[in-house]
């Protein structure tokens, strides 16, 4: 009689035969105790994710960990105790700078006097952190780590090998028009209804973030959420004007429409008058855009004057916001006592992330206004950093940033990144304008505003990134820019 063949065969169960030792020193562990043995099988599992993660473009995982970082901050709501976004972003830039799997043929790095000056800003600010006491303060170590130094810094390191090629700027793009898309649809909700398809469910608890009564979405602050709105909608351009697939085409318009009418449910000022200010001056700066011009006047006005007559109480909620007193006060009355301490100590300041506390003895009493606004941060960045950092430490940080936005938009963009041009200098006006009415140091805001320029410096940083793209990676953006 003929013995039945084994399902596996002998060299497949010789390949699987080291899997039993671990096997059963975990079974015998759950014999002895089931809460280590299922701490031992989420360690194993989170160094399986961290090696898939390793591996993978790091065009993906960049692009991943920047779309979760509209949850920074608030993972506990949701119920994770770490963050996923900053395991994404760093392990991608980790393999970018290691030359991991996915990098191991990257050109030579080249360092450029915008990285070199933030870097010098990120010494002064631990130097003032020090000597401050304020490193040990989890807001100020946030705020150095992700809104306005190191992370950034390292994603500008990385952006451009991570979004060298075509389809990698394709897997960013593809991302963020995603995410604009849920951004969108979240401040629809928040605005219209219905409360059950907001998700997640801590974006209308009124006890978790600021400005509960506005569309705010997953980063529960109506600023930040109209940054990262509008970064989506000019994002989402570059795929309506470069897309070849009409479906395509018409869906990121839709999703750039969708975002622009999330700033107007945002009521917030700040944002209403930097997307128009940066869409009007685009259109009227670059060339493939003029063309447009007619349409979109005429759909932004259409647009805004329907949300106002078709979206019950928006109109009133409008001109409650605009002509709102109390923001107004605290604005004048946090930047009069940051300009004050500017006076009082314009070399040092009073230290990074010390205003709030340390800036209170400098509010004065105006005769037009109540004093308000004592104990928050100043509303204006370039002042706000000038009080804590003194006048060389905002000099410094400003310096950079100009030379940051010089590499990235200070020559004719190359075939392939157009478009994106157009984008980081609609996103980086927003941002200029914004700033002078927050205090920016919001993660995915700044992060975005990296990965775009470090995106547009690939081709003039590296030596054997000359902007020639291979037949396969052949952009779809072919049309020249000029400004």
């Amino acid at each position: 009689m003929t013995a039945p063949a084994l399902p596996v065969s002998g060299e497949s169960l010789r390949s699987w035969a080291p899997l039993a030792i671990p096997a059963a020193l975990l079974f015998l562990l759950g014999l002895y105790s089931t809460q280590a043995a299922l701490l031992v099988i989420v360690g194993v599992g989170a160094l399986a994710g961290i090696w898939v993660i390793w591996h993978l473009d790091p065009a993906w995982t960049l692009s991943i960990g920047l779309a979760l970082m509209v949850f920074n901050g608030r993972w506990a709501e949701i119920g994770l105790p770490i963050g996923p976004d900053r395991v994404f972003v760093l392990i991608g830039i980790a393999v970018v700078l290691l030359r991991g799997p996915a990098m191991v043929d990257r050109p030579r790095l080249r360092l450029y006097p915008g990285v070199w000056l933030l870097a010098a800003l990120l010494i002064v600010i631990v130097g003032s952190s020090l000597f401050n006491g304020s490193l040990g303060d989890r807001t100020g170590f946030l705020d150095l780590a992700d809104g306005i130094g190191v992370v950034p810094l390292l994603m500008l390191l990385a952006a451009p090998f991570a979004f060298r090629t075509a389809r990698q700027r394709a897997i960013l793009l593809g991302t963020l028009i995603a995410l604009g898309a849920y951004l969108g649809l979240m401040a629809l909700f928040e605005t219209v209804g219905p409360d059950v398809l907001v998700q997640p469910a801590y974006i209308l608890d009124p006890n978790v973030g600021l400005h509960a009564e506005r569309a705010r979405g997953p980063l529960v602050e109506a600023v930040h959420n109209g940054l990262a709105l509008f970064g989506c909608a000019c994002v989402a351009l570059i795929g309506a004007l470069s897309f070849r697939e009409k479906t395509a085409k018409y869906f990121a318009l839709g999703v750039a429409i969708l975002c622009l009418m999330g700033c107007l449910f945002t009521l917030t000022r700040s944002i209403w008058l930097a997307v128009a200010f940066s869409m009007l001056f685009c259109v009227l700066a670059f060339k493939p855009l003029r063309r447009y011009a007619s349409g979109m006047t005429i759909l932004g006005v259409v647009l805004v004057v329907g949300l106002l007559v078709l979206v019950p109480g928006l109109s009133d909620s409008a001109d409650n916001r605009a002509g709102s007193q109390l923001p107004v006060w605290d604005r004048l009355n946090l930047n009069s006592a940051a300009a004050n301490a500017v006076v009082d100590r314009p070399l040092t300041g009073l230290g990074w992330g010390q205003f709030e506390e340390e800036g209170v003895p400098y509010f004065r009493l105006a005769e037009n206004r109540p004093v308000t606004g004592v104990g928050q941060p100043a509303h204006n960045t370039f002042l706000g950093h000038a009080a804590e950092l003194g006048l060389p430490g905002v000099m410094l940080w400003i310096i950079a940033m100009l030379a940051i936005v010089a590499a990235a938009v200070g020559r004719q963009p190359p075939e392939g990144y157009e478009y994106w041009r157009i984008a980081f200098v609609a996103y980086t006006i927003a941002l200029v304008i914004v700033a002078n009415f927050v205090m920016l140091i919001y993660p995915f805001a700044i992060l975005l505003f990296c990965a775009l320029a470090g995106l547009l410096m690939g081709p003039r940083l590296y030596a054997d990134m000359d902007g020639r793209t291979s037949p396969a990676e052949r952009p779809a953006t072919p049309s020249p820019v000029s400004a």
